[in-house]
């Protein structure tokens, strides 16, 4: 098991991120908040197992297919 965090921050004015990582249960967390706020209620957080961080990955490429020729 590696030992990282990848963030991804909002496109927009908003000011929130995308967390995702690895916990020692070998489950992916994404955690995604309001990177102003000191409260943790201003996130959300959700533990994925293998096969459902694979079904995301598939739908995430479909939705992105279907954006068109923008790359980012």
């Amino acid at each position: 098991m590696g030992n990282y965090k990848i963030i991804f921050e909002d496109c927009s004015d908003i000011g929130s991120s995308l967390e995702c990582f690895l916990n020692d249960r070998g489950l992916i967390l994404i955690n995604v908040g309001d990177i102003t706020s000191p409260d943790p209620r201003d996130s959300s957080i959700i533990a994925l197992d293998k096969p459902t961080a694979i079904k995301l990955v598939k739908v995430l490429k479909t939705e992105i297919s279907r954006m068109g020729g923008e790359r980012g």
